[in-house]
């Protein structure tokens, strides 16, 4: 290939000392002569069709790609990353480029030849390699000491803009991919890392993001959040924003089914008695029953079940009928992902801390490519796993509707649905 005055011109034929180049443009009659060196001769007629300096970009891009994986033994899927985090390609190029879901791509963390030396406490300066973006832009928009705690948020402010624009607001922490100085790691459109977990450090977060709001001239001011169950999140939520919607999250509604399983001392029985499992299943395929029917689905099971599940039924009916009402975590109504996507994106339990930054800042280069991709009204490629559940889900409600199978029998399928998708970690 020759790239030449913002053409890709591929070759024709050759001679001893003259090579033919032809543009890759089937349809056009432009064409360049080179030496035996690659060195310019000649161009020949006019090009029938604009420039793409993106095409040259993704080119690049490609060969980087294909460079490394003759020479490295590191996968292609990390090494598409990777190569597309340094590239700092234009807007349109990104857009253009296919999201590493659509390539087949899952998201490692990059290695760093050289990095800063790991800090031993939290109290540590950010290099300013971490805190910009991939392109420069600033990425640190709060960063704290409250109560000898400290607060880092991560986000630009198209990231703001964004989440302040948003009816819906996700929330969420996770402990493995949080660094070993720091509590936990909290997601809400953007990151940051808190030391405890209380009401006070949740609504102090929100009333950081309503500055950074008012600042961009914006409100901060969701009409619906989903988060997990902890209950000082479930407070600062109700106070802080009391007209919105707060939806559980389905994966941690499995998540605490089963601890629950273990620390009753049922785990072994899960996994070796057909019944057990099929009952601790079933409780967690309520949250995809219509809510309507939950009340005579829970005492229906608990009649159905083994003596053994006593103990569970007895938990389940306090904290998931009394202390968190199925109008907080049924999620028949709504779409929902199956798994946590950011702990594989990090790749490793407690990362150091410049990994996990690094590992933010190519999560912000992935929201501007489908930010990007949105804006231009490109859509996402579904996922056929999702759309097969969802029509399991619809046939087998439309056939308890329709009176061809028992209650029961509609909880037990949708059961079947929780064992296909290994919703919790064994």
């Amino acid at each position: 290939m020759l790239i030449y005055s913002g053409y890709v011109y591929r070759l024709k034929k050759s001679t001893k000392n003259v090579k033919y180049w032809v543009c890759q443009s089937n349809s056009c009659a432009a064409n360049v002569h080179t030496n035996a060196s690659d060195q310019f001769v000649k161009a020949n007629g006019q090009h029938q069709h604009l420039p793409a300096p993106e095409r040259i970009e993704l080119r690049d891009l490609k060969n980087k790609v294909k460079e490394r994986v003759r020479t490295e033994a590191t996968s292609v899927p990390k090494i598409y990353e990777e190569e597309l985090a340094r590239s700092n390609i234009s807007s349109a190029a990104l857009i253009l480029a296919p999201l590493p879901a659509d390539a087949k791509s899952v998201l490692n963390r990059a290695r760093r030849k050289i990095t800063p030396p790991i800090p031993t406490s939290s109290d540590f300066d950010i290099p300013d390699l971490y805190r910009q973006t991939l392109n420069g832009k600033p990425f640190v928009c709060t960063d704290r000491f409250i109560r000898n705690k400290r607060m880092i948020l991560f986000a630009t402010d198209q990231q703001l803009e964004t989440l302040f624009s948003s009816e819906w607001i996700f929330l969420d922490g996770t402990f493995d991919a949080c660094p070993s100085q720091f509590k936990q790691l909290y997601t809400i459109h953007s990151l940051k890392f808190q030391q405890r977990k209380s009401t006070d450090v949740y609504l102090q977060l929100f009333s950081e993001l309503e500055c950074h709001a008012e600042r961009l001239n914006l409100k901060f001011e969701p009409q619906h959040v989903m988060s997990d169950f902890e209950m000082s999140l479930i407070k600062a939520v109700k106070q802080k924003f009391p007209m919105a919607t707060h939806h559980g999250c389905y994966f941690h509604y499995c998540q605490s089914l089963y601890k629950q399983v273990q620390l009753l001392g049922l785990g072994t029985a899960y996994f070796e008695d057909e019944s057990t499992r099929l009952s601790c299943r079933s409780t967690m395929a309520l949250a995809l029953l219509p809510i309507e029917l939950i009340e005579d689905a829970v005492h229906l099971l608990e009649d159905d079940s083994l003596s053994e599940m006593k103990d569970f039924f007895k938990y389940f009916k306090y904290q998931w009928l009394t202390r968190v009402p199925p109008t907080y975590w049924n999620v028949s109504t709504l779409e929902f992902r199956w798994h946590n996507k950011f702990n594989n994106h990090v790749g490793k339990t407690h990362p150091n801390v410049w990994r996990l930054f690094g590992c933010l800042q190519r999560e912000e280069l992935s929201f501007r490519q489908q930010l990007g991709k949105i804006n231009c009204a490109m859509k996402k490629k579904k996922h056929d796993t999702g759309c097969f559940i969802r029509t399991q889900i619809a046939t087998l409600t439309e056939r308890h509707e329709k009176k061809q199978i028992t209650l029961l029998e509609f909880i037990n399928g949708l059961s079947m649905i929780v064992a296909q998708k290994s919703t919790i970690a064994h």
